[in-house]
C-alpha cells in the first residue's frame, strides 16, 4: 500500500526536507536507554539481574506497544529554519516567528500562519491561544492515500517538540492540502527552531464501519487475559502476540 507526500515543483523539492518513516526521528534517550532500569541494591520492587546487581523493574524500552507508537506512520518537517522570539510581558505570553524568503522564491508558503481566538471561543484551546491566536504550520506537502484509507495525524511524542499539533483525521483519498494547527510549546528566548524538525505525526489507516459491544468475561477468557498479562511483562508479548509494522 502506498501513500504519496507531493509537492508543487521540482525546485521546491530539492530545497526542503522530505517527510521520513518516524523510524528515522527516534529520540536519542530512546536509543540510549538500556532495557533494564534503575540499580538498586536494596530494594523491595519486581527486580531483575544486570551483573550481579539488582534493577528495579524494566524501562519502557522493553513495551513493545511504545515502540510500535514511536515507530508508526511518518514525520513531515519544518521546510526552513524558523526564529522565535518569545516572553513574557506584565504576566501576557508573547512570540513572534520570523523565516527566509525560501518560499517566496521557490513557490511555497510562509511556513506558519493562525487562527484568530474567535474560531476557539468555549473551547479548551482558547487558553492556549497566544496574542488572541492560536498557530498553524502551512505545509507544501500534499498527502495521498489509496480509496478508503484516511490519515491520523497526531503531534510528535516521547520528545522535545515546539509544536504540540492538535490531533485530527483526514479522508486524505479525497482531501490532500492539509495544514497543522499547533499550541505552541517552544521556550522562552530568542532563538531558531532548525530546518528539519519534527511537526506532526502521520499515520494511514483504513476506514472500517465499528459497533461497540459491551460484555464481562468469561472464566476461560479471564484465564486467557492472565497468561497474556504475564506474557507481556515477561516479554513474551513480542514472541507470541507481537505483529511487525511496516513503514517505508
Amino acid at each position: 500500500m502506498n501513500l504519496s507526500f507531493k509537492i508543487p515543483n521540482d525546485m521546491l523539492i530539492a530545497n526542503i526536507p522530505h517527510p521520513v518513516p518516524m523510524s528515522k526521528i527516534i529520540p536519542e534517550w530512546y536509543k540510549k536507554m538500556s532495557l533494564l532500569g534503575q540499580r538498586n541494591t536494596e530494594t523491595t520492587l519486581p527486580v531483575a539481574s544486570e551483573g550481579g546487581q539488582l534493577v528495579v523493574n524494566k524501562s519502557i524500552k522493553n513495551c513493545i506497544p511504545v515502540r510500535d507508537y514511536l515507530t508508526a506512520g511518518y514525520a513531515i518537517l519544518t521546510q526552513q529554519d524558523i526564529a522565535v522570539d518569545s516572553g513574557i510581558v506584565d504576566n501576557i505570553p508573547y512570540v513572534g516567528f520570523n523565516w527566509s524568503d525560501l518560499g517566496s522564491r521557490h513557490g511555497s508558503t510562509p511556513p506558519i500562519s493562525s487562527h484568530s481566538v474567535r474560531q476557539l471561543e468555549g473551547s479548551v484551546l482558547e487558553k492556549d491561544c497566544i496574542q488572541g491566536e492560536i498557530f498553524k504550520i502551512l505545509s507544501p506537502w500534499k498527502v495521498v492515500t489509496p480509496p478508503g484509507y484516511s490519515c491520523l495525524f497526531l503531534p510528535i511524542d516521547y520528545q522535545e517538540c515546539p509544536f504540540d499539533a492538535l490531533p485530527a483525521v483526514v479522508d486524505t483519498d479525497n482531501y490532500h492540502d492539509i495544514n497543522y494547527p499547533f499550541r505552541f510549546r517552544g521556550l522562552i528566548g530568542q532563538y531558531t527552531i532548525p530546518i528539519g524538525t519534527p511537526i506532526v505525526q502521520v499515520i494511514p489507516f483504513k476506514r472500517e464501519d465499528w459497533e461497540m459491544k459491551v460484555s464481562a468475561y468469561d472464566e476461560d477468557e479471564r484465564s486467557a487475559a492472565n497468561i497474556r498479562a504475564g506474557a507481556y511483562l515477561h516479554q513474551m508479548y513480542l514472541k507470541l502476540f507481537h505483529k511487525r509494522k511496516t513503514y517505508r
